[in-house]
């Protein structure tokens, strides 16, 4: 990984993550239109209490927010926090995919993952919905890029681990369904890790589900004991430990063994 030292690296980072805000500002407008079988070009975003069409200026990602103190310009709508903090966290991975990358084929790559992972983290939050068509546009959009970079017997390994992987969690949704008597895992949820099967492959796929299991059952906890509740969607989870493991190269199961 690089350091940067010099102005116009420092004015890149800054600029890919300003990229990154207006592509979060997008990406929470797709998780939440799509589940709702949504046009995400009309109508224009509005102020989901008084139906206020937003302006330009008012769609800036982070400085709309803080100049109008965080509520509509009409009828004092609080807007919820959440989404400043998906603007500033969509900004920062994108400036990291860039300091991490450079200007690669790997980074066009990361960012079609990151994009495809974000707004699925937007949908299920939002929905409990992952949108197949999100999952297809992704995986064709790296399947691309990897034509450009492997040849067609790595790409069919790649695609072969997918399937393994849809097959691995499909057996435990149904273990989960037998134990619990109830659905433990949504089909979104089964093809979402065929799509980081490819990604990853079956190892760092694994340790995904390690990861992620471990990540939502604190949450599941904490939820539970203040709504009762022990509904949870579980793509968010998959999507962020699928990051994590992407950026770091980390694998729990090789440092386990060592």
């Amino acid at each position: 990984m690089k350091i940067f030292n010099t102005m116009p690296e420092l004015y890149y980072i800054v600029s890919f993550f300003i990229i990154g805000t207006f592509f979060g500002s997008f990406f929470n407008l797709v998780g939440y239109r799509l589940p709702k079988k949504q046009s995400i070009i009309k109508p224009r975003s509005a102020c989901p209490n008084c139906k206020h069409k937003l302006k330009g200026y008012e769609l800036i990602p982070i400085i709309s927010y803080i100049l109008q103190r965080g509520k509509c310009n009409k009828c004092n709508y609080k807007i919820p926090i959440i989404y400043l903090i998906y603007e500033i966290i969509s900004g920062l991975i994108f400036a990291l995919l860039y300091y991490r990358f450079g200007f690669t084929l790997e980074l066009l790559y990361a960012f079609i993952l990151t994009s495809g992972l974000l707004i699925i983290i937007n949908s299920d939050i939002n929905s409990m919905v992952i949108p197949d068509s999100v999952l297809i546009i992704t995986l064709i959009g790296l399947i691309i890029i990897d034509a450009f970079r492997l040849n067609p017997a790595t790409i069919g390994t790649k695609l072969f681990e997918g399937m393994v992987m849809f097959a691995i969690l499909f057996i435990i949704k149904k273990i989960g369904n037998f134990l619990f008597s109830e659905e433990s895992l949504g089909d979104g949820d089964i093809k979402l890790m065929a799509l980081i099967g490819y990604i990853l492959g079956v190892i760092n796929s694994t340790t995904v589900i390690f990861i992620a299991s471990f990540i939502a059952l604190i949450v599941a906890i904490i939820i539970m004991k203040k709504s009762k509740s022990n509904i949870i969607a579980f793509g968010p989870f998959l999507a962020i430990a699928t990051l994590v493991i992407y950026l770091t190269n980390f694998n729990l199961l090789e440092y386990l063994i060592k």
